[in-house]
């Protein structure tokens, strides 16, 4: 996670929870700014890359203790560059989640509410391509 011009001497604003500072977590290799309020996650590129290479071991120890759904359909402003263009819905294959993505730097947000559903899943389309041929 580098510093950016975002960052202030309180931190880096949250793009879905209007006057919240993320705080910056660390698990393994991996470093995220989370969102106190809605549970939601920002990773740089080169952190998302790691979560895709392995999931299990960082995405779903990341878990939010608190969400705010209602926030999560506000279409937020990067956080780390400030773009105004906001975060465009994109869905990653490779997670099978959605996340928001800055047009600009191409960091990544994950809503509370998204890691949630993701956490409690048995299983992504691999795992059910892999149990339908099993049958």
């Amino acid at each position: 996670m580098t510093d950016d011009i975002r960052q202030t001497g309180r931190g880096f604003p949250s793009p879905k929870a209007s006057g919240t500072i993320l705080k910056k977590i660390k698990m393994g290799d991996v470093t995220a700014l989370q969102c106190p309020q809605t549970g939601g996650l920002w990773f740089d590129v080169e952190d998302w890359e790691r979560v895709q290479a392995s999931p299990l071991n960082s995405l779903k120890k990341m878990m939010p203790t608190k969400t705010a759904p209602e926030l999560d359909k506000h279409r937020g402003v990067c956080p780390k560059c400030g773009s105004t263009a906001q975060l465009i819905a994109v869905r990653d294959l490779i997670l099978e989640l959605s996340v928001g993505q800055c047009k600009v730097c191409n960091g990544r947000w994950v809503d509370g509410s998204t890691l949630l559903e993701y956490g409690n899943r048995k299983g992504g389309f691999l795992a059910r391509l892999l149990g339908w041929f099993r049958r």
